[in-house]
């Protein structure tokens, strides 16, 4: 890889402290990173283009250049190699010293959480694991406590706040209020549900957490009633779609729902991904149950949509036609079954096709790889060859 490098920083100079960032970034923790921001983006077109050249694109973020490595570029040699020809030399003393004590603590936490080995030994927490034992001197008593808190939320059935979901994890209220252990259990949470581009706020509600259980709120347009678990029938959500409006469920009333029952005819569910898109199904008076997901449905949202499936329905997905959006489809196929709205011609159409960036495409296809039972194969491959709808490009309703 020595010529690899040498070639391109003598070709273009100012790569130097873009890729010394990466280099450093190496050398500090020992560990491979997936994505690394190297920096404000160049002012020079022919820099930019070398960038994106070496790592097969780049993305804009808050005004930086950030990078996805590439599998050629994802090995220690390639790393090494590059930090030489740049006159950098390793700190092994202290890298060394981390790295055995999360070897060991992995190793032990593992035999106490099994069912997380494979999030313990993955290659894309190795760089988190590596910054919590720099920066925290009892670092395994908080692996252990952040392994007790994801563990507490795949199996909650209702909602919790970060402060008690501290309480009973690390027995600190305040440690996960926010700072670096609540971002590190936040990314451990997007590994164990494959949701890495979901916001914090998204995947927390997903898991039932919640500031505040009359803020958590379920949009919900159909001619529905339900029950609750002490028999009584509220129809008040079917008055408001009678009048063209929408119901606003708080978590408390989703919490208390025994069942659902239509109180008219319905064409369905139709879930909406995106707020605007939501509201013109509201304005078209859309003969469906209209469920707003507000990207990653949160747990909220998820029990109204199993119930509907209880109530005999089936749902029609309405969101992005990139990964994220496939993926939010199949977060709500765990709890309805569901088929991608706008199979129409209207959706094929060029124009409203939007190509897939570098990144985009290699993150697509791996994922594609990765998983041979993902129920949306199909679309995603489309999508990989045609590039990507957005979902307020099309409405189909009236074809």
């Amino acid at each position: 890889m020595d010529a690899f490098w040498q070639d391109h920083l003598a070709h273009e100079p100012g790569l130097a402290p873009y890729l010394t960032v990466l280099a450093r970034k190496f050398l500090r923790s020992g560990v491979i990173p997936q994505t690394v921001t190297l920096g404000a983006v160049p002012a020079q077109p022919p820099l930019r283009h070398a960038l994106d050249f070496i790592f097969g694109g780049s993305d804009v973020t808050r005004g930086k250049v950030v990078v996805r490595l590439p599998e050629r570029l994802r090995t220690t040699a390639a790393l090494q190699s590059l930090a030489a020809c740049l006159g950098l030399a390793p700190e092994p003393d202290e890298r060394a010293e981390v790295a055995a004590a999360v070897n060991t603590a992995i190793l032990r936490q593992g035999l106490q959480y099994p069912q997380y080995v494979d999030l313990l030994q993955s290659p894309q927490m190795a760089e988190a694991w590596a910054r919590l034992f720099r920066q925290q001197a009892e670092a395994e008593r908080l692996l252990h406590g952040l392994l007790r808190a994801v563990a507490i939320l795949e199996g909650n059935q209702g909602a919790i706040t970060l402060s008690q979901l501290g309480a009973d994890a690390l027995q600190d209220s305040k440690a996960l209020r926010s700072g670096a252990l609540l971002k590190l259990l936040i990314t451990m949470l997007a590994w164990r549900a494959e949701a890495e581009e979901a916001t914090p706020a998204q995947l927390l509600a997903r898991f039932g957490v919640i500031g505040n259980p009359y803020t958590t709120l379920v949009l919900l347009y159909g001619p529905i009633a339900y029950e609750d678990t002490q028999g009584r029938v509220w129809d008040w959500p079917a008055q408001l779609h009678a009048a063209g409006q929408v119901a606003a469920l708080t978590w408390e009333q989703v919490q208390a729902i025994r069942q659902i029952q239509l109180t008219g005819p319905v064409a369905g569910v139709i879930t909406s991904e995106n707020a605007a898109p939501f509201h013109r199904l509201v304005e078209a008076r859309t003969p469906a149950v209209c469920v707003y997901t507000e990207g990653y449905p949160n747990m909220a949202v998820s029990r109204v949509l199993a119930h509907l499936a209880a109530a005999g329905l089936v749902a029609r997905h309405w969101g992005d036609r990139d990964l994220d959006g496939l993926r939010i489809a199949a977060c709500v196929a765990r709890v309805i079954p569901v088929e991608l709205y706008g199979q129409e011609p209207v959706v094929q159409e060029s124009g409203a096709l939007r190509p897939l960036t570098a990144p985009q495409r290699v993150r697509a296809q791996a994922y594609l790889d990765a998983h041979p039972d993902f129920p949306f194969r199909a679309a995603l491959a489309d999508t990989l060859q045609h590039g990507w709808v957005e979902q307020e490009s099309f409405f189909c309703l009236s074809r």
